[in-house]
Formats: C-alpha cells, sequence, structure tokens
C-alpha cells in the first residue's frame, strides 16, 4: 500500500517503469517482434502513437495509460491557452486531432508481434527489414529506428561531454587567474618590503 506524504496529500497511484532496450527487425508488412518483457508488462492490446515532441519516435503505451496521457495533454494545453492570449481554444482542438488521429489500437499477434501502421513507420523512419531499437521509458516503449537512436545518444553524449569540458575548463581559468592575482599580490608585498 502507498501511502500520502501528508493525510491530506493525494494517494499516488504508483507508476510501472519500463526498463531495457533491444533491437529487432521489422519486415516488409512493418511487423517487429515485441520483446516478451515490455508484452509481460504492457499486455496484448497497445496504442501507439508518434512522439508529442516531434522527435521522430514511436511511443506504445497501454490504452488506459494513452488516455491519461491525453487529458494530461488536454489540460496542459488549457492551461497555456490561459497565458497566451494568441492561443484559441481552435488551436487547442487542432492539437488534439492532430495527435489522437495519428495514434493507433494495436494488438499483439500470437508470434508476440506488433504491426506498426504505414503513417507512424514513415514518420519514425522505420524502413521494411530495417532495425529498430525498442526502449523502455517510464510507462511506455519508445521505438526508433536503430540508427537514429544511436546518433541522438552519441549526440547527447557529446553535448554532455562538451559541457563538462566546458566547465573544467573555466575552473582551471578561474584558478590560474586567483594563482595570478595571489602571485600578483605576494609581489606587490615583496615591492613593498624592498623599500
Amino acid at each position: 500500500m502507498y501511502a500520502a506524504q501528508n493525510e491530506n496529500a493525494p494517494v499516488r497511484k504508483p507508476q510501472m517503469f519500463l526498463a531495457g532496450k533491444h533491437v529487432v527487425q521489422m519486415d516488409a508488412r512493418g511487423r517487429i517482434s515485441f520483446p516478451t518483457c515490455f508484452q509481460k508488462k504492457l499486455g496484448d492490446i497497445l496504442t501507439v502513437s508518434p512522439d508529442n515532441n516531434q522527435r521522430g519516435y514511436l511511443v506504445v503505451r497501454t490504452t488506459e495509460d494513452y488516455n491519461a496521457y491525453c487529458e494530461q495533454m488536454v489540460d496542459a494545453l488549457y492551461a497555456a491557452m490561459e497565458d497566451d492570449p494568441d492561443m484559441e481554444e481552435e488551436d487547442i482542438e487542432d492539437a488534439i486531432r492532430d495527435y489522437c488521429g495519428s495514434s493507433e489500437d494495436i494488438g499483439v499477434d500470437k508470434n508476440g508481434r506488433i504491426t506498426l501502421p504505414e503513417h507512424l513507420r514513415t514518420y519514425a523512419g522505420l524502413s521494411a527489414n530495417g532495425k529498430v531499437m525498442v526502449v523502455g521509458v517510464r510507462n511506455g516503449v519508445e521505438l526508433w529506428d536503430a540508427d537514429t537512436f544511436e546518433e541522438v545518444q552519441r549526440r547527447r553524449h557529446d553535448e554532455k561531454r562538451t559541457e563538462k569540458d566546458v566547465k573544467r575548463a573555466l575552473k582551471a581559468k578561474h584558478r590560474a587567474v586567483k594563482t595570478q592575482r595571489m602571485q600578483e599580490e605576494v609581489d606587490a608585498a615583496d615591492g613593498q618590503n624592498d623599500r
């Protein structure tokens, strides 16, 4: 039983976290083997949708989690409308229509495969006989073109390394400036003592 932090706080439903990544092959019909570890947790009836960040991958969730995500998205859009005077209800309806209209309910077949609709394969750059990276993320599974996933990961790693290198260089420069100032103070004190 998950208890709230205090008696007035809502009791939070425990969230499922999926873990792991697998490379699978897509066949000519757009089918991929859906890893058993994910199927056991998500079930046989799923919803697949484009990512909402427009980064070019797909998200597979339980229908329940998909519906909850859509509710959160609608709430966030209406909250954004309150802060943006140029945003109209029609803009929200268009966004909902675009997202929900692109999503599809799919099932896992008796061989443990899912078939991805052509429009979603095109969106994610998934090609027949190509490799697909299947990644567990929180309560869903992301489907990436394997080469794209590796490139995104490499860029993120390089950016983090570059950021760390910049921080390290700035710290070294700060230490050098501090050392130089201390040396100047010592030299100035020595100059005054020589007088």
